[in-house]
């Protein structure tokens, strides 16, 4: 068996198939028992925490929740640790571009998510049909929140985003992370999951050798390299594969017992 002393979990093609909502049952009883092992875990997400579903926060009672891909560490109960907001001069940059182009444009904050352009495309694609009503705002009439009140930690942006793509480099501020289909995650360029992670790393004294982490997505990449065990999702892309240790079924498949048991955490 290795010594794992903390497990990290991305919750999107990790933890939970894309456009579902709960962890596959195999994955629970996996978090479970690894805790009860007495190894801690930490999700790692490009979501807000209150846009993480409770059902996930019941399941794997994260000791630590990096969220907004790495702008915000909240302990679990949902104190925000640290933070850092998006420079405010790129962010009103962003919104003009999204207006002229008619891209749904989200803004993350520490309450809810502000929408500062084409509301009903942004509300019906991100609400997954749920009823989100009182965590996706409309601020599409003002489009102010971010100048007057607070700044926010990540963008998403929805619609056609090839022209987002051809148009990168306006934009040196930010890293985009493709999210699901026809949506794009941004955030500061020098911001990333694992640079707060090695907040949590240096709290408890664990070296990055005894950490394994779990993910799928571009913005795992970095945290897969970084880790002594870094597991890519079966459903991850190649690009993201080549940073992993060992790359393991995809999410719905079992993948996350199947590392577990590849590396002997699990029977």
């Amino acid at each position: 068996m290795t010594d794992i002393k903390l497990i990290i979990f991305d919750i999107d093609g990790t933890l939970i198939k894309v456009g579902r909502h709960r962890i596959e049952p195999s994955a629970v009883e996996a978090i479970r028992a690894v805790k009860a092992k007495g190894i801690k875990v930490l999700v790692a997400t490009g979501r807000t925490l209150y846009f993480v579903n409770p059902h996930v926060r019941e399941v794997v009672d994260s000791d630590y929740y990096v969220t907004v891909n790495g702008h915000c560490l909240m302990d679990r109960e949902g104190k925000i640790l640290i933070r850092q907001d998006l420079p405010i001069e790129a962010v009103k940059r962003m919104h003009a571009f999204c207006v002229e182009h008619d891209i749904a444009l989200g803004m993350k904050c520490s309450d809810a998510i502000y929408v500062t352009h084409n509301f009903k495309r942004y509300y019906e694609t991100y609400s997954e049909g749920r009823d989100v009503t009182s965590i996706i705002l409309d601020d599409t009439q003002r489009a102010d929140h971010y100048l007057s009140v607070e700044a926010p930690m990540g963008l998403f942006l929805i619609g056609n985003l090839d022209i987002l793509k051809e148009n990168a480099h306006l934009f040196p501020e930010f890293t985009f992370s493709p999210a699901k289909p026809g949506c794009m995650d941004a955030y500061a360029h020098d911001v990333n999951k694992t640079k707060i992670i090695e907040e949590v790393l240096h709290r408890h004294n664990i070296p990055w050798e005894q950490v394994m982490a779990f993910g799928d997505g571009e913005n795992d990449k970095e945290m897969l390299r970084k880790a002594g065990y870094g597991i890519a999702m079966g459903n991850a892309k190649p690009g993201v594969q080549k940073y992993a240790d060992f790359v393991t079924k995809e999410v719905d498949e079992g993948g996350i017992v199947h590392a577990l048991k590849h590396y002997r955490i699990l029977e």
